[in-house]
């Protein structure tokens, strides 16, 4: 967990785009992340406006 941590921080320092993420035992890629979150644009949108 930790080293999955470490490694984010640094290519987030180091202003590396990469095309995947480091979670614990899993790597998701950039993309399937931003497909997951464009499915609650619509309701973040609503909750924002209220």
């Amino acid at each position: 967990k930790d080293v999955g941590i470490l490694l984010n921080e640094v290519l987030r320092a180091m202003n590396v785009q990469s095309s995947a993420r480091l979670l614990s035992t899993t790597v998701l890629s950039e993309k399937f992340i931003a497909g997951c979150i464009s499915l609650f644009d619509d309701i973040m949108q609503q909750k924002a406006q209220k």
